[in-house]
């Protein structure tokens, strides 16, 4: 029935099929793409067309692990697959007998879990250029609080005179929190006040609660406990 259903988001959302001697390239009419991946084991770079490998430092992944997960796209939902998350080419990768495919940030997704988490898109501001990217939901309601990963690859540094080569990496950065209030751009915050600050009425009531329960930091139950309380008032 899993691989019936995988039959059927296929037949749903590609249009054509582009192949090279790396990859194929599924896309949807309205834009989405889903790419096949060829899995390489993690910690491995593996060069197109070379039978050089490379080692790499640290992960690209959220978790290297695949785990159980369900697509609820506008077209239908699909439950049941192996999934994880990329960081660093922010796309969910999952498993389709020997292959493993690749969905980016696209408007078809209302959701994805893997797991216990819950990921959604949403628009992302960088040097004044937006563009969709994959967030995990922690909170829903009137207000949301988002979580954003970014991991950066550096390259192999060539060995200086008495050191060897430093081989390249996957680095994570610091997880960054937003959050979302209606159809506006997801606003990041770093600590409680900053979401008060956010917040489009009811500040004081919110403040309040915050002082009594002494909620203050930045720790990500923090900001959820302050958005749950704020989406509980009339």
């Amino acid at each position: 029935m899993k691989q019936q259903n995988i039959l059927i988001l296929f037949t749903l959302l590609f249009a054509n099929a582009i192949s090279s001697s790396a990859q194929v390239f599924l896309t949807a009419p309205n834009g989405a793409v889903i790419r096949e991946v060829r899995y390489v084991a993690s910690g491995r770079l593996n060069t197109l067309n070379s039978s050089t490998e490379v080692e790499i430092v640290g992960s690209p992944y959220l978790s290297d692990s695949y785990a159980q997960g369900s697509m609820f796209l506008t077209l239908g939902n699909f439950i049941g697959l192996e999934m994880r998350y990329n960081i660093y080419f922010d796309q969910v990768e999952f498993k389709n007998q020997d292959s493993v495919l690749a969905l980016g940030p696209d408007e078809i997704i209302k959701k994805i879990v893997i797991g216990k988490q819950t990921f959604v898109v949403d628009n992302f501001e960088h040097k004044g250029k937006v563009f969709p990217t994959y967030y995990e939901r922690l909170d829903s309601g009137k207000v949301s609080v988002m979580a954003k990963w970014l991991v950066l690859y550096k390259e192999m540094q060539r060995a200086k005179p008495m050191q060897g080569d430093v081989p390249p990496k996957y680095e994570r950065l610091p997880t960054n929190y937003f959050v979302k209030i209606g159809q506006e751009l997801p606003i990041r915050v770093k600590n409680v006040k900053q979401v008060i600050e956010a917040l489009p009425s009811n500040r004081e009531e919110v403040e309040k609660f915050a002082e009594e329960k002494k909620i203050r930091g930045g720790d990500p139950k923090d900001l959820v406990a302050i958005v749950d309380y704020y989406n509980s008032l009339p």
